[in-house]
């Protein structure tokens, strides 16, 4: 079980734009497209106890 902020984006290139400009440790998960219900609840799954925060 991670803690603290995770931001999720679509695509890799989305990360990589973003994580130059922040100044604190964040996890970036990337959704890579469109994904349904099944697979997102998957994906933040282990991110339970984190602050989230969606860049779409």
């Amino acid at each position: 079980m991670f803690e603290g902020k995770c931001l999720i984006v679509e695509g890799r290139s989305d990360k990589l734009q973003i994580e130059p400009i922040l100044n604190e440790n964040v996890t970036i998960l990337c959704t890579n497209g469109t994904i349904g219900v099944h697979q997102l609840e998957e994906l933040l799954d282990p991110y339970e106890g984190c602050e989230l925060f969606t860049f779409f």
